[in-house]
């Protein structure tokens, strides 16, 4: 998954968690449409690259730690993430 796709996951996530406390339930295609418009645009192409630089350089090492102890065990590297 691109930094890209994670950045959509984790926005659609929060996304999701305040409508369903301000409007009920939300379709995921409903809550991803805006993020990929903002997206598209200058400034949020801006913003993607500037976390998906700032996300690689604070915790690159750490993911390549986990990974590296979990093998490929996507469980296991799940809870090594978790731990942290």
């Amino acid at each position: 998954m691109s930094m890209q796709g994670i950045w959509v996951v984790v926005f659609l996530l929060s996304l999701m968690g305040t409508q369903l406390v301000a409007e009920g339930p939300t379709s995921l295609s409903d809550a991803r449409a805006p993020v990929e418009a903002n997206l598209r645009t200058p400034e949020g192409k801006a913003y993607d690259e500037q976390v998906g630089t700032e996300f690689v350089q604070r915790h690159l090492g750490a993911l390549r730690q986990c990974k590296q102890t979990a093998g490929d065990d996507l469980l296991k590297l799940l809870d090594n993430i978790e731990a942290r």
